[in-house]
């Protein structure tokens, strides 16, 4: 924050500093003015502001990892600007295109090299990743159930933590849609965005909150999974190390096969790369000749979207499928969006019915004793 307010107080300096001659090999020929009295001339920013711009792109810790290359790409150009302006003093037009020239030669080989370097090294660029849990009050078949407590905590509160303790995130935030859930939240010094009270579903609910939240990969936990775990999220994560992904998801092996018929249940069919082909309440695939065995897999609800993906799939409207089934990740597959998946051992419970929530407060019970 310190550095932040040195940036902007640079820039004040920039608007408002006066024209002053300065010495160069010993003759007063270039003199320094400020970004407005460029304007006021008709002419270019001058190099030192584009050096300012870029180290406020970089220091504000807001930005995303492609606004820091943005800002190594104008330090870069600013560099150039002043190389220039030792042979050609400031003749405005002439400096600036010249060094900016120079410092897009110059900012490419930057970048080059940074590039070169993490990949030989098998370094990753840090990508800044939001957790963002939807949370609504009024549930259809459990009313009000964020609220319930289990063992002492509400359920909200118990999936925020179990969140929050994975360190896997820059920022958790709770998405809800009444004022009970927001200061359930706030009452632990947790993150909390109020979003408006009608979404057609929890994705439409986070991109709310992430149309003015900068990153690169957002993960969206269901506020109804107090149980989830750091291995499933990483797990998750680690499917974006395909640059092709937009959207990502994970699968279970359904053991107990009286699941398959259950349409609380989502099932879930991939291709061999991992790509959804279809999600369904009904068993899918249908095992038309008994003496063949098959695997099924649940869907598990946890999914993480490139920003720009899940801004897109807000503004789709409600699909054919997704209406019929009531299930959100089919708007993405009819609308050509492919959804990958990765296979977890493990699910803990999710709390969708009574029935859950009391195997919920039975489990705890088990392994608090």
């Amino acid at each position: 924050m310190v550095l932040l307010c040195l940036c902007l107080v640079y820039f004040s300096k920039l608007f408002f500093e006066r024209v002053r001659p300065i010495g160069m090999y010993g003759e007063e020929i270039v003199h320094s003015v400020s970004w407005l009295s460029d304007l006021v001339n008709h002419s270019f920013p001058s190099g030192h502001s584009m050096g300012a711009f870029g180290l406020f792109l970089y220091l504000n810790h807001f930005t995303s990892s492609k606004n820091h290359l943005i800002s190594i790409f104008y330090f870069a150009m600013a560099l150039g600007c002043g190389y220039s302006r030792i042979y050609l003093g400031q003749h405005y037009f002439s400096d600036v295109l010249a060094g900016s020239i120079f410092g897009v030669m110059f900012g490419l080989f930057i970048l080059w090299g940074i590039e070169f370097f993490y990949k030989k090294n098998k370094i990753k660029m840090h990508k800044k990743i939001l957790a963002l849990i939807p949370a609504r009050l009024e549930s259809t078949r459990f009313p009000q159930k964020l609220l319930k407590k289990l063992e002492g905590k509400t359920i909200i509160r118990r999936t925020y933590e179990a969140v929050v303790s994975t360190n896997l995130f820059d920022e958790v935030i709770v998405v809800c849609d009444h004022e009970l859930i927001k200061n359930e939240i706030e009452s632990i010094g947790g993150n909390v965005f109020l979003s408006k009270a009608v979404h057609e579903s929890g994705t439409d609910r986070i991109a709310e909150a992430s149309s003015d939240l900068a990153s690169d990969i957002i993960v969206n936990v269901q506020g109804d999974e107090p149980f989830i775990n750091k291995e499933s999220l990483e797990t998750l994560i680690s499917i974006f190390e395909n640059e092709q992904v937009e959207v990502a998801s994970l699968k279970v092996k359904i053991e107990d096969l009286t699941q398959v018929q259950n349409p609380n249940c989502v099932k879930v069919v991939t291709d061999k790369q991992g790509k959804a082909l279809y999600f369904s309440r009904s068993p899918i695939p249908f095992v038309r000749d008994q003496f063949v065995s098959h695997t099924f897999y649940k869907h598990v609800g946890v999914y993480g979207f490139t920003r720009d993906a899940l801004l897109k799939v807000s503004q789709l409207p409600a699909s054919t499928l997704e209406q019929i089934e009531k299930l959100e990740n089919l708007r993405m597959l009819e609308n050509g969006i492919d959804i990958y998946l990765k296979e977890i051992a493990h699910v803990g419970i999710s709390i969708d019915t009574e029935e859950d929530f009391a195997a919920a407060i039975q489990y705890l019970k088990e392994n608090q004793s």
